[in-house]
């Protein structure tokens, strides 16, 4: 079997948004976050990102990036530089249709939960409410924020303060399920994909 050509797509040369185009649809499957939190006046904001994913474990740490939007910060932004604290949660196949329609404009202040008609349950650590039907929701407190790039993009390292996860989504060692989580993930050019099989390598030699 011959080796596959490759093509050196010159990302330098591209323009931001063609760039970030190709990015999205290369480095996939990408873990979503979908992110509760709390206008200044009480009201709970939700929105989806994938530019996201956990990057310490001692502290628990994870890392969002948000584009900036006509140059300025995306409501959520906005939010938790008003309120340091969010919570994270974690979507399954089955909340694809209601993470994508949840990414809307809205005018700020509106409330996608209320749109989308979807129900909350109360925090343990923070006061943004968590999302029911997610398979996992992690509540967070804001740790450090970075700029970074041209654009630039508010970099967000979160702290998790404690993790909700479905009861049976656990098997009886207590370690997740992932045919039960059925995680939701993010593609490139509006495309979603789910788990549709899962496969162990064993250690070289066994």
């Amino acid at each position: 079997m011959s080796e596959p050509r490759y093509l050196n797509l010159g990302l330098e040369a591209r323009s931001p948004q063609a760039a970030y185009h190709l990015l999205t649809a290369l480095v996939i499957p990408r873990p979503v976050a979908w992110i509760s939190s709390l206008n200044p006046d009480g009201g709970a904001n939700l929105a989806p990102f994938s530019f996201f994913n956990c990057i310490c474990a001692d502290p628990p740490l994870l890392l969002v990036s948000f584009a900036r939007r006509d140059g300025g910060p995306k409501d959520t932004v906005r939010n938790l530089r008003e309120r340091p604290e969010f919570v994270v949660n974690l979507p399954g196949r089955a909340q694809a249709r209601e993470v994508f329609e949840s990414a809307a404009e809205l005018p700020y202040g509106e409330s996608e939960l209320t749109a989308l008609g979807l129900h909350t349950l109360p925090s343990v650590r923070v006061a943004a409410p968590r999302v029911a039907g997610t398979h996992t929701q992690l509540e967070c407190r804001v740790e450090r924020w970075l700029e970074l790039g041209n654009g630039p993009v508010d970099l967000l390292i979160g702290r998790i303060l404690a993790a909700h996860v479905r009861e049976d989504a656990l098997d009886e060692r207590g370690r997740p399920r992932p045919e039960v989580l059925d995680p939701l993930a993010r593609l490139g050019g509006g495309l979603f994909a789910g788990l549709d099989e899962a496969f162990k390598v064993d250690h070289a030699g066994t």
